[in-house]
């Protein structure tokens, strides 16, 4: 834990809940060592709380990949927009900051019925180079949306923006999308120490000049490390000088499903991605100004709700989660049908819920096989509900790299050939098995 880049060494940052569905305070908490170590006992024995005849409504956060997309889909648009349910988070916050200076958009807040909304004034497309440098912390989605975002600015009392960030993101490549933006006219130059054994010259910060958009026509993109490459181009793509043909390079892309909920929120502003029939992993981006609804809900985290859900299974319960349903954008909005009905439980999900009552404990069944590569984000957690219950699972795909980070607490682990087969220390007649067909980073 002490490596984990939203810790700092000794002093742990850990969400704490009052109840099911209830979080503690309005961010993280700093929890000392001592007390992480006296949860993590062995000798601590947890007894039941909740009734099997429980039945409980859980509403998650809203998904920071929606609310990062609104965001920005919004300050891009022509008119307002008050976005419901949106996630206020160090991400989001930053994005919001750096909008703010470039001109974007205007951010206001208004309350409906106790609930925050944020209203957001779009200025269709027009942005202004920052004055100052844009410092975006460790906001990974933030710096690779703007740097394509700060190619749109016109030139105001300086031509260019600088984005930065703090040391982690100096680390973090942004290559291939820069790669992108500059072979189609843009003028983005690394303005950190050149380090080209470890490729940190491919990292913020950046300098970007304010050319008043990409030149359009056709883009090249690697898209095999981040789908977030391919979003940041895809959504700025509108404002283009000319259309724009996206080909993606290098191999089939990673997390499909991000992209197509990029695609399909762009229509919700009012523009149509095509995608191409005649070339694979190929789309057509027309030039138009985004239009912005009177309104826009950002669904509840669909990885979140898996938790709440997970426990129903476990204990005999039932929980509905009423924002995340079969008409979500998320792929982890899966999780019900795809692994806990073939388990045993009940599921019901329309279009914009989902309700999960689990059989009597103990009886939850083994699955022989889960494609996980459309739902990575509940790895961990069917991993660990299966040593726990002692369920034999094996899971293919695509896991999230957070996953070594944590390994070491619950499960003893060896990597071989991109392979990590994992076992519980204290089921021995229980086995579970995660065979990696592929290790990559999102």
């Amino acid at each position: 834990m002490a490596v984990d880049k939203k810790n700092q060494g000794r002093k742990k940052r850990i969400v704490l809940l009052e109840a099911i569905g209830k979080v503690h305070g309005r961010a993280a908490t700093t929890v000392a060592d001592e007390d992480v170590r006296l949860v993590l006992s062995s000798g601590i024995r947890v007894q039941p709380i909740i009734g099997r005849s429980s039945k409980v409504a859980c509403v998650p956060p809203g998904s920071k990949s929606i609310s990062n997309r609104a965001l920005l889909l919004a300050a891009l648009g022509n008119g307002t927009c008050r976005i419901k349910n949106f996630l206020q988070s160090d991400d989001t916050k930053v994005m919001m900051k750096a909008l703010t200076e470039m001109q974007a958009a205007d951010f206001a807040w208004e309350e409906e019925k106790g609930a925050p909304i944020l209203v957001v004034s779009g200025k269709g497309g027009h942005l202004r180079a920052s004055e100052n440098d844009l410092d975006l912390g460790n906001a990974g989605t933030a710096s690779r949306f703007l740097t394509t975002a700060a190619t749109l600015a016109e030139p105001g009392t300086q031509d260019n923006s600088i984005l930065t960030g703090n040391k982690r993101m100096q680390q973090r490549p942004i290559g291939d999308l820069v790669d992108a933006l500059k072979t189609n006219g843009a003028t983005i130059s690394y303005l950190g120490k050149s380090e080209s054994l470890q490729g940190k010259e491919k990292s913020l910060p950046l300098n970007i000049k304010a050319t008043g958009g990409m030149k359009g026509e056709d883009i090249d993109l690697a898209a095999n490390f981040s789908s977030q490459y391919v979003s940041s181009i895809l959504m700025c793509a509108p404002y283009a000088k000319k259309e724009v043909t996206l080909r993606l390079i290098g191999g089939k892309p990673i997390s499909q499903l991000y992209i197509d909920l990029t695609i399909s929120m762009m229509k919700s502003f009012g523009t149509d991605v095509v995608k191409s029939t005649a070339e694979e992993h190929t789309y057509h981006v027309p030039r138009a100004q985004y239009k912005n609804p009177p309104s826009y809900e950002i669904e509840s985290d669909a990885s979140s709700a898996t938790y709440p859900l997970a426990i129903a299974a476990i204990t005999g319960t039932t929980c509905t989660v009423p924002n995340v349903g079969s008409a979500s954008l998320q792929g982890d909005a899966r999780f019900a049908v795809e692994v806990l009905k073939p388990m045993g439980c009940a599921v019901h999900q329309s279009e914009s819920s989902t309700t999960v009552t689990g059989p009597a404990i103990g009886t939850l069944r083994p699955i022989p096989l889960i494609d996980m590569e459309t739902i990575t984000e509940y790895v961990l957690l069917t991993v660990t509900r299966n040593l726990l219950w002692g369920i034999p699972l094996i899971t293919t795909s695509l896991v999230r790299s957070s996953l070594p980070l944590f390994s070491p607490l619950l499960l003893r682990g060896k990597m071989r050939n991109r392979q990590r087969r994992l076992s519980a220390s204290r089921i021995s007649t229980r086995r579970s098995v995660i065979e990696f067909k592929q290790w990559r980073r999102n």
